[in-house]
C-alpha cells in the first residue's frame, strides 16, 4: 500500500485503487498534478523562465489501437533548437520528475517531446507489462516519427534522451533508424542489469521457464528501486508522489523482455553510430556504470562523450543533491547547444527551399552549358572549313611570291590558322564520342575555339593575304 505523508483519507483511497486498470491511473495522476508540482525538488522550484512554455498534452492511438499519452513543451516564442523525444525508464511516466526535466530544457530554448509507453503511466495497458520490447520500440518509433509531418519540428536537429530502460528504447530506436536522429543523450542506460538486481542463477532459470506460461503473473522478487535509485536522503521519500509509477514486483514476461534486451543491445554495440553523451553515476546499483564504459568503446560514434559522476547513484537528475542534479543538468544543456548548432548549419544547407533553389539553379546551367556548347560547336563548324582554306592559301602566297617558309612570321601566321581548325575539329571527335565526360570535354574545345576565332578576328583582317585594309608586312 503506498502511503504519502499527510494525505487526506479519501485521496488514499484513490491510491488503494487497482493500478491495473488505466482510469485508475489516469483519476490518480488528475488528482495528484497539483500536489506533484508543489514539492520540495529543485526540478519544482519556480522560475520565472518557465512563464509562458507552451504545453500540450494528449491521447492519441496509435496503429494497434492502443490509446498513448503524449506531451509536449516548447519555447514561447522563437523557433526551438532542436527536439528532445525523451524515453523514460521502467516503471515510470513522463508525467511526473520529468515535468521538471521538460521545463529546463524548453526553458533553454529546445522543444521537447514525451510519451508514456503501453502499460506504464496513463497510456492503455496492463500497467508494467511488456510483451514484447522490440514492439515497444515500435511504438516509440512510430510516434516519434510524426516529427516529419510538423511543419514547425520536422526540419529541426532530432535527439534522443533515454533514461534507464529508455536508454535501451533509445539504442533501438537508432539501430532501426540509423539516419533519423542526430544523436542521442542516455542517462544511466540499462545496456544491462546490474547484477545486484538480478535474481540469482537458479532462481533466473525457473523464472524465465514459468514466463512462458504466465507472463503477466508478478513473481520477480524485487528490491526497492526507489530507495536504490536515490543518494539524497531528503529527496528518497518524495519517490512517494510518484503515485502512477509501477514499483510492484515484475511481470515474468517483462523481466525477461528487459534480459534478452539487455544481452542483445550487448552484442550490437559496434553498430551504434550517431553522435552520444553517455552519463552514469559510478555508484549505480540498478544499472552497470561499466557497461556503459564499454558502450562508450565499442560504439562506432566518431562522436562521442562519457560522463562519469563520483559517488552518484541512478537516478543523476532526481536522486542526487541540488548541486550536483544542476551539474548534470549544465553538462546535457551544453552538449546539446553545440550539437544542434552544428546540425542547425548543416539542416540550413539542405534546407528543402535552399536545395530546390540550388536543383533550379544546376539544372538551369546545365541547360546554358548545352546550348553554349552547341553553339560553339556550330561556330567551329561554320568557322573550320574557311580557317583550312585561309590558312592554305596563305601558305601558297608565300610560296608563290617566293619567301618560303623559313622566317617566323608565315610559320606563326599558317600555325595561328589552322590551330583553330585543329581546336574545332578536336572538339567535334570529342563531343561525338559516347560518355559524358567526353562530351564535357568536347564542349571545353569548343569554347575554346570559339574564343580563339573570336580574338583572332582583328588578325585576320589585317594579316590575311586579301586583306583590303592594308598590305601584309613581315
Amino acid at each position: 500500500m503506498l502511503k504519502v505523508k499527510e494525505l487526506r483519507p479519501e485521496l488514499q483511497d484513490i491510491l488503494n485503487a487497482n493500478m491495473d486498470d488505466v482510469k485508475q491511473r489516469r483519476k490518480a495522476r488528475e488528482v495528484f498534478k497539483d500536489i506533484q508540482l508543489n514539492i520540495d525538488h529543485v526540478l519544482f522550484k519556480i522560475d520565472t523562465k518557465y512563464d509562458g512554455l507552451k504545453t500540450k498534452e494528449s491521447y492519441e492511438v496509435n496503429s494497434k489501437g492502443v490509446e498513448i499519452f503524449t506531451k509536449s513543451w516548447l519555447p514561447e516564442s522563437g523557433s526551438p533548437k532542436a527536439v528532445i523525444c525523451f524515453c523514460h525508464g521502467y516503471g515510470d511516466t513522463c508525467t511526473f520528475f520529468f515535468e521538471g526535466i521538460a521545463r529546463r530544457f524548453a526553458s533553454s530554448g529546445y522543444a521537447v517531446l514525451a510519451m508514456d509507453f503501453p502499460g506504464f503511466g496513463i497510456s492503455e495497458g496492463l500497467h508494467g507489462y511488456i510483451p514484447s520490447f522490440d514492439g515497444l520500440v515500435d511504438d516509440v518509433i512510430e510516434h516519434y516519427s510524426k516529427i516529419k509531418e510538423n511543419p514547425e519540428l520536422r526540419d529541426l536537429p532530432r535527439f534522443l534522451m533515454g533514461q534507464s530502460m529508455g536508454g535501451a528504447v533509445a539504442i533501438k530506436m537508432h539501430l532501426k533508424q540509423p539516419e533519423f536522429w542526430n544523436g542521442a543523450v542516455l542517462v544511466a542506460p540499462m545496456c544491462k542489469i546490474a547484477d545486484d538486481v538480478v535474481p540469482p542463477w537458479p532462481v533466473k532459470t525457473f523464472l524465465i521457464g514459468i514466463a512462458k506460461v504466465l507472463p503477466k503473473y508478478k513473481l520477480v522478487p524485487q528490491k526497492d528501486l526507489g530507495d536504490m535509485a536515490f543518494r539524497d536522503p531528503k529527496k528518497k521519500p518524495l519517490t512517494s508522489y510518484n503515485v502512477i509509477a509501477y514499483k510492484d514486483r515484475p511481470r515474468l514476461g517483462t523481466a525477461v523482455e528487459l534480459l534478452n534486451t539487455t544481452q542483445d543491445i550487448e552484442n550490437q554495440l559496434e553498430k551504434i553510430t550517431l553522435p552520444l553523451l553517455i552519463l552514469h553515476g559510478k555508484a549505480d546499483i540498478v544499472t552497470d556504470p561499466s557497461v556503459s564504459k564499454t558502450l562508450y568503446e565499442k560504439a562506432r560514434s566518431s562522436d562521442k562523450k562519457l560522463n562519469l559522476y563520483e559517488g552518484c547513484c541512478h537516478a543523476l537528475l532526481e536522486g542526487e543533491t541540488d548541486d550536483i542534479i544542476l551539474s548534470v543538468f549544465n553538462d546535457i544543456i551544453s552538449w546539446l547547444d553545440e550539437h544542434s548548432a552544428a546540425k542547425s548549419c548543416a539542416r540550413w544547407l539542405h534546407h528543402p527551399t535552399l536545395r530546390k533553389t540550388r536543383h533550379a539553379f544546376l539544372t538551369c546551367l546545365r541547360r546554358e552549358c548545352v546550348t553554349i556548347t552547341n553553339m560553339a560547336n556550330i561556330t567551329v563548324v561554320i568557322t573550320v572549313v574557311p580557317s583550312v582554306i585561309n590558312g592554305g592559301i596563305t601558305a601558297l602566297y608565300y610560296i608563290l611570291w617566293g619567301i618560303g617558309l623559313k622566317s617566323c612570321g608565315p610559320v606563326r601566321a599558317i600555325l595561328a590558322e589552322y590551330s583553330g581548325a585543329v581546336l574545332g575539329v578536336l572538339s567535334a571527335v570529342l563531343y561525338g564520342r559516347r560518355g559524358h565526360i567526353w562530351k564535357k570535354v568536347g564542349g571545353l574545345f569548343a569554347m575554346l575555339a570559339s574564343f580563339y576565332f573570336l580574338s583572332q578576328g582583328w588578325a585576320m583582317a589585317t594579316y590575311s593575304p586579301f586583306n583590303i585594309l592594308s598590305p601584309i608586312e613581315l
